[in-house]
């Protein structure tokens, strides 16, 4: 139960985050988050080729100001989100072509010496999608959620 509860505290810090940035979008625009969710008790390593063209936030901090690093960690129960903002009316259930996902610029996952392999976090079936419709805009969040038991799958 104390899992569920950080999740839940996890995602809505991070929905925070997202709303409160979101404050310039305009009418057509939709803001596209892809977040990896870190629901265990141990920090998490993510390789990187790149940030793209998104503003990136680790562990609820923006931290696109910083330079790029090819490795960020994410500390327990905590997320990374690569947030971009995409006009002309997208479809907010699909990923537009004009979207890069995230996982793309994503080389490697490692946490508590497991890795997840890259053909498994790759894959779209394994990131849920929600859309928000909010007076300030509309959001499609595309989740990545690492859990212990995901973990041991790949131990």
């Amino acid at each position: 139960m104390e899992t569920k509860k950080r999740i839940g505290w996890s995602i809505l810090c991070a929905c925070m985050i997202f709303l409160l940035s979101s404050c310039r979008m305009e009418e057509d625009e939709v803001q596209y988050n892809f977040i990896i969710h870190n629901a265990t008790e141990t920090p998490i390593t993510i390789e990187l080729s790149s940030w793209g063209a998104y503003h990136v936030y680790i562990d609820g901090m923006y931290d696109s100001r910083h330079k790029f690093s090819e490795s960020e960690t994410i500390s327990p129960n905590n997320n990374m989100q690569f947030s971009q903002i995409v006009g002309d009316n997208p479809n907010p259930h699909e990923i537009p072509s004009s979207v890069v996902p995230a996982w793309k610029y994503i080389t490697a996952m490692k946490c508590g010496g497991v890795s997840i392999p890259r053909s498994f976090f790759t894959d779209r079936a394994n990131w849920e999608t929600s859309v928000a419709f909010q007076i300030n805009g509309t959001f499609s969040e595309i989740v990545f959620v690492i859990t212990p038991e995901l973990l041991e799958e790949f131990q």
